[in-house]
């Protein structure tokens, strides 16, 4: 997905799960996709649960008028389930992996 560019949420989703089982190669863990649409922030990403934690793994998108959405941002955030804490700033996925990791 490229930052600006709308989609249906079908698409995204079809891209993410592309996605999913590599992750949960990576963090040797599970890994499903997600999308929170409950606060006034649209995020779109995974859950990722490990031996050490559950965490979700996102993106900031925006919905159009025709229900579309677009990324918009390009930075990954990782919401650490057990300490209740937030990290964002990862503009890439390996970053994520190596934070994650640092909760072994």
């Amino acid at each position: 997905m490229a930052k600006g560019i709308f989609f249906r949420e079908s698409v995204i989703q079809r891209d993410l799960e592309r996605f999913a089982p590599a992750i949960a190669k990576s963090i040797n863990g599970r890994c499903v996709t997600l999308m929170h649409t409950h606060t006034e922030e649209i995020r779109m990403g995974y859950s990722a649960t490990t031996d050490y934690g559950v965490f979700d793994i996102t993106m900031p998108y925006e919905q159009d008028d025709r229900c579309q959405y677009a990324i918009l941002d390009e930075v990954w955030t990782v919401r650490n389930h057990r300490k209740g804490e937030s990290k964002t700033g990862f503009p890439t996925l390996r970053e994520v992996f190596e934070y994650i990791e640092s909760f072994k």
